[in-house]
């Protein structure tokens, strides 16, 4: 699951920040897993360079959390939209189905 995140998050997250032109606006990004009941887990990012330098904006990402239904990626920019907020849900649905809980508890350093 680490690296079906660690592949497929930061490509749909690059795509769509190319769209919005503001790379070099950017503050922070950070991500919520939204698993119903469960509180809202954290995964970092770093590692975005701005956009004159050519390379991909987010390079790193840490996942820790379960299995997700949902997740929610904010970014923080330095214009007048303020905070953008969109979800990714179908991307992890996708990548969850391939993995049994079992499988996936030596990957979770938070637990």
């Amino acid at each position: 699951l680490r690296q079906a995140l660690s592949r497929d998050i930061p490509e749909l997250v690059n795509n769509f920040l190319s769209q919005l032109e503001l790379p070099s606006k950017i503050k922070k990004i950070s991500i919520d897993f939204d698993v119903g009941s469960e509180p809202l887990l954290m995964m970092g990012l770093k590692g975005y360079p701005q956009q004159q330098t050519g390379e991909k904006m987010i390079h790193d990402i840490d996942v820790c959390a379960p299995p997700m239904t949902e997740v929610v990626v904010n970014i923080e920019t330095n214009t007048p939209f303020g905070s953008i907020r969109f979800v990714l849900e179908h991307l992890i649905l996708r990548a969850v189905m391939r993995f049994e809980l079992s499988d996936l508890l030596p990957v979770w350093p938070c637990f």
